[in-house]
């Protein structure tokens, strides 16, 4: 699953023109943790709002 949802935020980054991304899903099924290492692995800089 983390490849699979990696590689769709991966494309996303790439776009030229993107918009804003809304990840949803269930309680407790890793979309934090999924923003949180997205951010650490690919970009500079981050912000995590408590």
């Amino acid at each position: 699953m983390e490849r699979l949802a990696m590689s769709a935020l991966l494309k996303w980054k790439e776009k030229e023109h993107r918009k804003p991304m809304l990840i949803t899903g269930c309680r407790q099924c890793g979309k934090t943790w999924l923003m949180e290492e997205f951010g650490r692995r690919y970009f500079e800089k981050t912000l995590k709002a408590d």
